[in-house]
């Protein structure tokens, strides 16, 4: 669940539901010619796509720890954020997050990185 990233919370079973709205914003073509060694990556393109997105989930532990509060919980986070896809080969995410915890709400930035090859 986005903006729960850096807890840790256990139990036996869980259910995650997300959902993301994103929009098409900006693509760039680049070309760097002979700076880039790489015949492939030469020339590609990265699209911006802006984004908010909420997140709910439960973790289900029948044998309750009393120190984690975030057990045995209804889990909700939400936030917004944007997506940038490099060459098609990757996607580079930063969001903004706000999620609960002790009845307060915290927020936190976060950047996550994907790559695929």
């Amino acid at each position: 669940i986005r903006g729960h990233e850096l807890r840790q919370i256990r139990g036996l079973d869980f259910v995650i539901g997300t959902a993301t709205l994103r929009y098409h914003l900006l693509d760039l073509n680049i070309n760097l010619g002979k700076l880039m060694p790489i015949q492939k990556l030469k020339q590609g393109s990265v699209q911006f796509y802006p984004k908010v997105y909420s997140d709910l989930g439960y973790v289900n532990a029948p044998f309750y720890e009393s120190n984690n509060p975030l057990t045995n919980a209804t889990l909700w986070g939400r936030g917004i954020g944007v997506d940038a896809v490099i060459y098609n080969l990757s996607v580079a995410s930063i969001e903004w997050s706000f999620a609960e915890l002790d009845d307060k709400v915290t927020s936190g930035l976060f950047l996550h990185i994907d790559l695929v090859f």
